[in-house]
């Protein structure tokens, strides 16, 4: 579910900002205003470098060489908004992008939303006592701040407590990726106890990522994202890294498929919608692959399997700008049958039609062999080294179509420039 899941999640990033970009010419205004004034900061801010500071760009460029991939830029949309709301993409059926972004872009949860130091050299897996000593626990306002003072108003005075404890998002039980069914939203997992200690005597507690959640209103407008700046700007198809890296396939004129590498300029939000969906601290069992998110939102011929109806678990209001008219409430999903409809409706078909098929085996590696592909997955029970055959690779790290990222960022986009 790679490079369009990517270019999807950056879609729904951008959708998500729309209100504040109305908002433009009024902030502007007000900033002008404040320019004039004769009020001097005070220092440091005075020093600021003039040469820094750049005007607030009034239009989002669209992701250099997106045409080649968008068919249909409504459906593209509507696959984006979807994919980053619906919680079948979690391992558990219940976490999606939104969970964490749904409050201002951001979370507003503050239950079992505490991580210990697990980003810290070395890893600090206890959970710090001046914060209960333990996960699963209600923040109050009594525990901010977590680095605290003897003068709060002097920075240079002692150190009264301190934690490496970060505020984040809860998500997903830790347990191990077993294999994925096609049309049922939740995996199946093997219990394991939590190795980073989130555990209420001895039964594992929904884990908490190790840096704090940032919102996604106007997320749109940066360069590079997450907080290490690891999501950049171009994006591959296959990885945040933005390397080239020829492991997406494309169709060509007689559907023969052949690799291809990608190097979407000004798709940073592609690149970071990767990421999430695989993590074992945001949405995944540990250890699940791109492809198993494939194997369960695609149908299986094979076995005569459908796919997962986009949102099935959740209600959509009537009124959504995008999904409204698709809505089937006051019963929960979209009117549209499958993920496979909005794909094909959306990508252009060199994306996802052919006659040849990938096959993954047990380490990952893909093979092109010949077979009719188009946005569904067969089983192979004739090679049982390779464990299933896709028309459209779904993993990370050899997608034949980029659409998850590619309609997120579809979804943003629209929104902003309408």
């Amino acid at each position: 579910m790679s490079i369009i899941a990517s270019l999807a999640q950056e879609a729904v990033m951008r959708a998500s900002i729309k209100i504040c970009v109305r908002s433009l010419s009024v902030m502007v205004s007000i900033a002008a205003v404040a320019v004039a004034q004769t009020v001097r900061n005070p220092a440091p801010l005075d020093r600021i470098d003039p040469s820094l500071i750049t005007e607030v760009p009034r239009s989002v460029p669209d992701p250099v060489q997106l045409a080649a991939f968008i068919g249909d830029k409504t459906a593209a949309l509507k696959l984006g908004k979807a994919l980053f709301w619906d919680m079948q993409v979690g391992s558990d059926g219940i976490t999606a992008c939104a969970s964490c972004h749904f409050h201002a872009g951001a979370d507003s949860r503050s239950k079992n939303q505490v991580s210990p130091g697990v980003l810290a050299t070395p890893e600090d897996v206890t959970f710090s006592a001046q914060l209960g000593g333990a996960p699963n626990r209600q923040l109050t306002a009594a525990d901010f701040p977590f680095h605290r003072l003897s003068d709060p108003n002097d920075r240079f005075s002692s150190v009264v407590s301190d934690t490496n404890d970060v505020v984040s998002s809860q998500s997903v039980h830790f347990g191990l990726f077993k294999d994925s069914v096609s049309g049922q939203p939740v995996d199946v997992i093997q219990y394991a106890p939590d190795p980073e200690g989130f555990q209420i005597n001895q039964i594992n507690v929904r884990r908490v990522e190790g840096r704090n959640t940032p919102t996604v209103i106007n997320a749109v407008f940066n360069r590079l994202l997450f907080w290490d700046g690891r999501a950049n700007a171009v994006f591959n198809g296959v990885d945040s890294s933005g390397k080239k890296i020829p492991l997406v396939f494309k169709a060509d004129k007689s559907e023969l498929l052949t690799p291809v590498s990608l190097q979407l300029e000004q798709s940073p939000l592609a690149s970071q919608a990767l990421t999430p969906p695989l993590s074992a601290f945001e949405m995944s069992a540990s250890g699940r692959p791109f492809r198993e998110v494939g194997q369960k939102f695609l149908r299986d011929k094979s076995r005569r399997l459908h796919g997962l109806r986009p949102l099935a678990r959740q209600v959509v209001h009537s009124q959504d700008t995008v999904l409204g008219q698709n809505s089937s409430a006051p019963k929960p999903g979209l009117n549209i049958a499958s993920y496979d409809k909005l794909i094909q409706q959306a990508f252009k078909k060199e994306w996802w039609q052919s006659k040849q098929i990938i096959e993954v085996d047990s380490a990952g590696n893909p093979t092109v062999r010949y077979g009719k592909a188009e946005t569904t997955w067969t089983t192979n029970k004739s090679k049982p080294a390779s464990k299933r055959c896709l028309s459209k690779n779904w993993d990370s790290s050899m997608s034949s179509t980029p659409w998850m990222p590619l309609s997120v960022t579809i979804s943003a986009r629209t929104a902003l420039t309408g």
